[in-house]
């Protein structure tokens, strides 16, 4: 079962083959994990495989580069901790996942799905749910993302990081949001609900020099598809800042983009 959800952004950096970007889109997710103010606490690359000798598989995979080496930078660089979570994303249960800790071990360990959740607390994540001993896979969405929603509870933020820009040292200097939704592009503004994850973004790189970005494409899917990528609308967050804010640049197209980015 392969999850995958389109994005022109994505999309577009692909099919023009633009270089210094990182981002993933198959069966992969880099997480960040905070606590109820948005404080980070774990780092998490959860990548699904394909059989048990990929779940314990004792080393990196070269499958999973592009999932954990944008994550190893910004442990090194905020010193929050970082795991390795692996599940097998064809068995229709999922009874176990299978982690690494950078900080603490090298070492593959299996785990059961239902010890997930205390494991998640002694990051300092005040999980407020219990995990059920199994989980039913579907064809509707991520499996992970609906287990976590169920079983962590609604104490805890969670964020997935959208893009990523290195600069020319292969050093991350721009965390890209990615946002689209069918309102009018000279309309839209970044909702007040996702400003927590936003926070917990800003607050993970507050002292690192990586700058916050948010780029809005409209999107419809009625009655026509559209994902209309020739005109984007940008935002960001200044820091380091002491008060958290979203400051909108300005609406342009994806070559004064990146443009933009490269200043």
């Amino acid at each position: 079962m392969d999850y995958y959800n389109s994005n022109a952004a994505i999309d577009y950096i692909r099919e023009n083959d633009i270089e210094d970007f990182k981002f993933v889109i198959k069966n992969q997710w880099q997480l960040i994990y905070g606590d109820h103010q948005s404080a980070p606490k774990l780092l998490v690359a959860v990548s699904g495989v394909t059989c048990e000798e990929e779940l314990l598989h004792p080393q990196l995979m070269p499958s999973e580069t592009d999932l954990w080496l944008p994550l190893k930078q910004l442990y090194k660089r905020t010193n929050i901790p970082l795991i390795l979570l692996r599940f097998i994303i064809t068995k229709p249960e999922v009874r176990d996942v299978a982690i690494v800790d950078l900080k603490t071990s090298k070492e593959i360990r299996k785990i059961e799905l239902a010890d997930l959740p205390e494991y998640f607390k002694k990051y300092g994540l005040p999980i407020t749910n219990n995990a059920t001993a199994k989980y039913l896979n579907d064809k509707t969405s991520s499996f992970y993302h609906k287990w976590q929603r169920k079983n962590l509870g609604s104490t805890i933020k969670v964020t997935d990081i959208d893009l990523i820009k290195l600069d020319t040292d292969h050093k991350i200097s721009h965390i890209i949001e990615l946002k689209r939704s069918k309102i009018h592009i000279r309309k839209w503004t970044p909702y007040k609900d996702d400003y927590p994850n936003f926070k917990l973004i800003a607050k993970l790189i507050l002292n690192t020099g990586i700058k916050l970005e948010y780029l809005y494409n409209y999107h419809t899917k009625k009655p026509d598809y559209i994902d209309d990528i020739n005109t984007v609308k940008v935002f960001n967050t200044p820091l380091p800042s002491s008060k958290f804010e979203i400051k909108e640049i300005g609406i342009m197209n994806m070559t004064e983009f990146i443009h933009y980015l490269n200043k």
